[in-house]
């Protein structure tokens, strides 16, 4: 009679299990599809690096609200992980940015993209020795990459990258021999 009773038991537990991980997969789903959603909605209203439409950042944050949902569960989703780190990026959200890219090139160490947005971010956050290491190696791995403008994008993001900071070099030259 007890262990009729307990593999009914187990039964009805095997049954909630069941059920639960069918509701659990629908809501990862949907928070992909919401997150992914907002973020096509916000890049629409604005197309830029930094988004500053007021209604665009609106979507970004509530797509970074459901990316949030799904890696609190799926902590090493690679697609989730690079578009919340592109969300952060285009808030001005540079060090959040950088977090989620150093798990993506953790996960991903021979894709450039990631190498490249965390360059920039490093790049927005004045960690230039980070900015330029990581351009580097974004050129070194998008040289391989089958997709020829992939090499072109990071070449152009680089040379802005050294060009921006021999400005600044020589911006701060100028002021230290006119203070001499």
């Amino acid at each position: 009679m007890k262990i009729k009773a307990i593999l009914a038991t187990l039964a009805v537990y095997a049954a909630s299990l069941a059920l639960l991980a069918v509701v659990y997969n629908s809501a990862l789903k949907e928070a992909v599809t919401l997150g992914n959603q907002h973020l096509n909605r916000a890049n629409a209203l604005q197309e830029s690096q930094v988004i500053v439409d007021p209604r665009a950042r609106a979507e970004l944050g509530s797509a970074i609200a459901e990316f949030d949902k799904v890696l609190f569960f799926d902590r090493d989703n690679l697609d989730i992980l690079s578009n919340r780190a592109g969300a952060r990026f285009k808030l001005g959200i540079f060090d959040g940015a950088v977090q989620d890219l150093d798990r993506c090139v953790a996960l991903a160490p021979a894709d450039w993209y990631h190498y490249y947005l965390r360059a920039s971010a490093h790049e927005n956050l004045g960690n230039y020795d980070a900015a330029g290491r990581d351009y580097q190696a974004s050129i070194q791995m998008a040289s391989r990459d089958i997709n020829p403008g992939s090499i072109q994008i990071v070449n152009r993001g680089y040379e802005n990258f050294l060009r921006k900071t021999r400005m600044a070099s020589a911006a701060v030259n100028g002021l230290n021999l006119n203070i001499d």
